[in-house]
């Protein structure tokens, strides 16, 4: 599967640097650098401001004071088929990355201590979604009754999958200090700030 500068599908992948997600059964997603939904998800976006009201006496209408213009929430459900083995694995390399993506090093790991990484979601052109900065709040697996089952051996070792399966993900964007003070609200206006993964 090719990947191109101009490729709008919606994707969700690690900084350059992170390939933790992509051992064992993640192998598959090193070819497409993440997870790329193979059909339309459903994306779920809500603004919101946080605003302190004045409580005045004696009056009909209260006042509002800016508190913050708090971080987008991103729900995206998505359908996963596996109707081949190598749609099966590419599932399975899915639910793998989510597994360790939402989890810190820890023991005795060379990187002890270091907490999920923070990872980049695209979809459908700049002015929508452009390398926003996230991290994985939360996911879930949807085994249905009724749906059949497919046998796979993935990374060596065999397993059944639904073969269809809906994968919900909870995204938090999570923007750097340095990104936050490159902020400017009149390049936002503009356009340009998308490129810098604000939204």
């Amino acid at each position: 599967m090719s990947i191109d500068i101009y490729d709008q599908r919606v994707r969700l992948k690690p900084k350059s640097a992170y390939r933790t997600g992509f051992l064992g059964p993640g192998a598959p997603l090193e070819e497409t650098n993440g997870i790329i939904f193979p059909y339309t998800p459903n994306i779920s976006v809500q603004h919101s401001v946080d605003y302190s009201r004045y409580d005045l006496v004696h009056t009909n209408y209260q006042q509002n004071a800016y508190g913050k213009t708090t971080n987008p929430n991103i729900q995206i459900t998505g359908m996963f088929i596996s109707q081949t083995e190598r749609e099966a694995k590419y599932t399975a390399a899915v639910m793998h990355f989510l597994r360790v993506v939402t989890k810190m090093h820890f023991g005795q790991d060379d990187l002890a201590g270091t907490p999920p990484p923070v990872l980049d979601f695209d979809a459908y052109g700049q002015y929508n979604f452009r390398n926003v900065p996230v991290l994985v709040g939360s996911f879930s697996f949807i085994y249905e009754d009724g749906v059949d089952l497919i046998d796979v051996t993935a990374d060596g070792q065999r397993l059944q999958l639904p073969t269809v399966m809906n994968i919900a993900i909870d995204l938090l964007p999570q923007y750097s200090p340095n990104r936050q003070n490159s902020f400017s609200l009149d390049e936002f206006a503009r356009g340009t700030g998308y490129r810098k993964g604000f939204i």
